[in-house]
């Protein structure tokens, strides 16, 4: 049976996270390889991943209670519940 509660939770993680922000700068990362001919090298693409991972969440954890708070109450609620665990 499908759990509508769970699906909603992963997609509100993966919206308000950086996941897909990450994998987007994966995706640039990797179009640029694509352009240069030349091999991806997996190691640099999870670094870009991870950099951008981390200064996203570093950075929706600090305006948590600042900007978003008036103009993102959503993800503030859904931040402050998680925040221990996405850093």
């Amino acid at each position: 049976m499908f759990d509508f509660k769970k699906f909603i939770l992963f997609i509100q993680q993966l919206a308000y996270s950086g996941i897909i922000i990450s994998l987007a700068s994966v995706g640039i990362t990797g179009s640029v390889y694509y352009a240069h001919n030349t091999i991806p090298d997996p190691i640099l693409l999870f670094v870009v991943f991870l950099v951008t991972f981390s200064s996203y969440s570093i950075n929706r954890i600090s305006d948590m209670h600042h900007e978003d708070s008036i103009n993102h109450p959503q993800r503030t609620l859904y931040l402050s519940k998680i925040k221990n665990v996405e850093l």
